[in-house]
């Protein structure tokens, strides 16, 4: 009889962690997270209302919707690795030149714009093409543990942070963000991240029996961004994922702010906005090992659940352990659904433009992600004297989101 050889380890899991690194500290979770945890000491600092410091983040969504398409194409022509690194080092500039913010809000605007404009190629349009070049039939696992990176970042600068204003002033804990990016992330992204199976003379999901020949064709199989957009999926995904991101994102950016105002210490808030965003870890594991296993949109629509019943039980009062448990529900929701996008681009369009399309997605999805924040910041300040209305909105578009995903197609694994 004879013997199986051992199964060697594939190097794309180590890719998959790599990619997981990188988005922590993409410019698209920094947005996120230090927007509310240095919104207090520049209001304080600088005199700025809170609205004024959210426009930041709207500013930052709004150019990424110019500039993620753009940056897809790149990656899909010049190869993801190039760009990455090269808005890797931009943003760390970037990042540094937070701390010598003055009291012109348009300079604090400018750099939130810089951020998004000359640092797309720090986000998932970068990496996603990465993970969907290296695993076809663990697709969704190996999107789950990239895009794991979100809540691993948003836990880590969370709490670190706030240590650091803390200890040393917001100036100096802008400086050491850009310092640890710099000095950890940069090199082993440099050493570490590949385009490609082929490039280390391995094969897509580590399968030796696959030719380089299928490689190539199903690298060239799909559609163009301009086909894709012709489609009625293309349209009803567009839609639905801007409406998400309105609402995902509207609430998660002010648990911070509205803990605050019900009397919760800086420190608990940020405490709890890191126990949120580390849910989001196990919203990318769990929804990629279901998404290899269940209809996509299924599995979103289980995930959208989630955030309504966190945001309902925020509206009606929640504080203490509920308050917490809470926000963790809206960060289940985010965990999940960003990996949904990613799947479902391969799955209906294919390879051949996967960044270009996926970076619309990623535009449309930002879009809501910046209008939500900063229209609910608005809202809170000059319509409903408080946080009530507007998460009642929020919870009732994530309604309609779950229903508009009853209108997706069947797609093929194989794609």
């Amino acid at each position: 009889m004879n013997a199986v050889p051992p199964r060697r380890f594939f190097y794309g899991w180590v890719i998959a962690a790599v990619c997981a690194l990188g988005i922590a500290c993409s410019f698209s979770v920094l947005v996120v997270t230090i927007t509310p945890i240095f919104a207090g000491p520049l209001s304080r600092a600088m005199g700025w209302s809170l609205p004024q410091i959210y426009e930041g983040a709207l500013v930052a969504g709004l150019c990424g919707v110019l500039t993620a398409p753009f940056i897809g194409a790149l990656c899909d022509r010049f190869g993801a690795r190039r760009i990455v690194l090269i808005s890797f080092v931009i943003e760390i500039l970037v990042l540094g030149s937070f701390g010598y913010l003055t009291a012109s809000l348009l300079g604090y605007w400018l750099r939130y714009g810089a951020l998004a404009m000359l640092c797309m190629g720090t986000t998932q349009v970068a990496f996603s093409r990465i993970i969907s070049s290296w695993f076809n039939r663990r697709l969704g696992l190996a999107i789950g543990v990239a895009l794991a990176g979100v809540g691993v970042g948003g836990f880590i600068w969370s709490l670190l942070l706030q240590r650091l204003i803390d200890l040393y002033g917001w100036r100096d804990a802008y400086f050491g963000l850009a310092l640890l990016i710099a000095c950890v992330t940069l090199p082993l992204l440099w050493l570490l991240l590949r385009d490609a199976p082929a490039s280390m003379g391995l094969h897509i999901d580590g399968d030796q029996s696959s030719s380089k020949a299928d490689e190539a064709a199903r690298s060239a199989a799909g559609m163009t961004l301009r086909e894709a957009v012709a489609t009625r999926q293309y349209r009803l995904m567009a839609i639905t994922w801007f409406l998400m991101g309105l609402s995902l994102q509207g609430a998660q950016l002010h648990v911070v702010p509205l803990l605050i105002s019900r009397g919760v210490s800086a420190q608990l808030a940020a405490q709890t906005q890191a126990m949120m965003l580390i849910t989001i870890i196990l919203g990318r594991l769990s929804s990629g090992l279901l998404l290899d296993r269940l209809f996509a949109p299924r599995v979103a629509q289980g995930f959208i659940l989630a955030p309504i019943i966190g945001i309902a039980s925020l509206t009606l009062g929640a504080s203490g352990t509920l308050a917490v448990l809470s926000a963790m529900c809206i960060g289940l929701a985010v965990g999940g659904e960003s990996d949904v996008i990613a799947y479902l681009v391969r799955r209906y369009f294919g390879l051949k433009q996967y960044s270009r399309i996926y970076g619309s997605f990623f535009s449309f999805f930002g879009a809501g992600s910046a209008i939500g924040p900063a229209a609910t910041a608005w809202a809170v300040a000059h319509v409903s004297a408080g946080y009530g209305t507007v998460l009642w909105f929020h919870v009732g578009t994530l309604m309609l989101t779950a229903l508009l995903l009853f209108g997706f197609q069947n797609y093929s694994r194989d794609q």
